[in-house]
């Protein structure tokens, strides 16, 4: 909190949740509209400060955002997620505003296999794009869900390290009891389609937004 761009993203976010609250529910749609040519929200600054130490690029925050909560700040999920990254009370705790979901991503993007006692996502799915979809995946429904999910997936005769057309197609299995309450299946009912729409939704956003705002060519 002692730089002054910390400061101002705390009182902003503080003026968002002392203020008119939107009352829990479906997040409404809306077109994104940018502030510049150049830029995709307010927030933009932020996403690419909080991004630098990430493995992705920042307009995945931006898109991840978007998908949450339309950059609304003031929004609070009815599950008591808040903020424009959606992250839950507890999380809030030991991180700030939009450092969120930064630092929860690379948490994810070391968390969780099914056949290691060192659990990492970086060795269970070797593919980096393949990868993302486990972390966004994992950042939506939590890991224990997307370890279910491979571990099924991987009974079924899919590929437990793909996600598209295999880990995607057992996560929605989740949803029924014959799936999720076998023993080896450890967290339970996941509502599988809400994980299948995010993952795909957060991609096709991230990739609209790589289109409309390419990264700057290097100065010679």
């Amino acid at each position: 909190m002692e730089q002054p761009r910390e400061q101002e993203a705390f009182a902003q976010f503080t003026r968002a949740r002392t203020g008119a609250v939107a009352p829990p529910g479906p997040l409404r749609a809306r077109r994104m509209k940018a502030i510049d040519p150049d830029s995709i929200s307010p927030f933009d600054m932020y996403f690419r400060e909080h991004a630098a130490g990430l493995a992705y690029d920042w307009r995945l925050l931006a898109a991840m955002a978007w998908k949450e909560s339309r950059f609304d700040s003031t929004v609070t999920s009815d599950k008591g997620a808040m903020g424009i990254v959606q992250i839950m009370p507890r999380t809030w705790r030991v991180t700030a505003l939009i450092r969120a979901a930064p630092w929860r991503i690379a948490f994810l993007r070391r968390r969780a296999t099914w056949q290691s006692s060192i659990p990492v996502w970086l060795r269970a799915v070797p593919d980096r794009d393949q990868r993302l979809r486990f972390v966004l995946a994992s950042y939506n429904a939590g890991p224990g869900h997307i370890i279910d999910a491979a571990r099924l997936a991987q009974q079924l005769g899919l590929d437990p390290a793909r996600w598209e057309g295999h880990v995607e197609r057992a996560v929605l299995l989740l949803a029924k009891p014959r799936h999720f309450m076998q023993p080896d299946m450890r967290n339970g009912y996941c509502k599988g389609s809400q994980v299948f729409r995010y993952v795909r939704g957060v991609l096709a956003v991230n990739e609209q937004l790589r289109q409309r705002t390419p990264q700057p060519k290097a100065k010679r």
